[in-house]
């Protein structure tokens, strides 16, 4: 699928459903890593009534899970705009968001212990040998054991889906950043301060505020000088 039939797919059909697995298949193709999509939905073979939205590019979020949307019983949405494997792992996140709910209904944290077994047990077959590179089996053996909520939490994961997107080198992001830099992130600009595990304390230059910010988020350097 070319850019162009891509955003008239995206424009007038950003919703689909699937009738049956072939279908479904065929439909993530354009969006998975080669040979991903016939596991997917092998996994999801038997959970019935679900509707899946690609979306445009959001910057609050790659993907979510709802349930009883319209007719259907279960609702995925996935940033089209994500590369391969980046959409594959947010797939296999807001599935186990589905799993969850169809075991459990309320479930109390959305990434509570029952969120985290189900990661678990759909990622298991997506890190044996041979079915995804290496460093991303490993990357994300390490993110289930450490219990990450979110990719954008895990920094050693997101490296990996930048080296396999092969930008990593033009990448810069907070945490590579000295303390007191000044950066800029979505046109505002920002002090880089103390450290909290997984995220920084910025003070915005525009209204003197703190803000958190992700140590793994793609920032501009500002040169002072």
């Amino acid at each position: 699928m070319n850019v162009l039939l891509l955003a008239l797919y995206l424009l007038n059909h950003s919703l689909f459903a699937f009738m049956n697995l072939d279908q479904l298949e065929k439909s993530l193709l354009p969006f998975m890593p080669e040979g991903t999509a016939g596991l997917y939905c092998s996994q999801i073979a038997g959970i019935k009534s679900i509707n899946f939205k690609l979306t445009r590019e959001r910057t609050s979020k790659h993907g979510d899970y709802r349930s009883h949307v319209n007719r259907w019983r279960h609702q995925i949405s996935i940033n089209s705009t994500l590369p391969p494997h980046h959409f594959l792992v947010t797939l296999l996140h807001e599935t186990a968001h589905l799993l969850v709910h169809e075991r459990y209904r309320n479930h109390g944290d959305p990434h509570g212990p029952h969120w985290k077994a189900a990661f678990a047990e759909i990622i298991l077959p997506w890190v044996v040998p041979g079915v995804l590179p290496p460093k991303l089996a490993m990357a994300l053996k390490n993110h289930i054991e450490k219990g990450y909520a979110t990719t954008t939490g895990d920094a050693g994961l997101l490296s990996v889906f930048r080296e396999l997107e092969g930008i990593a080198q033009s990448i810069i992001t907070l945490e590579t950043l000295p303390p007191g830099a000044v950066f800029a992130i979505q046109g505002q600009l920002f002090r880089k301060g103390e450290k909290m595990r997984t995220f920084y304390r910025c003070v915005s230059l525009t209204n003197n505020r703190e803000y958190r910010v992700r140590i793994t988020a793609e920032v501009m350097p500002i040169d002072e000088s």
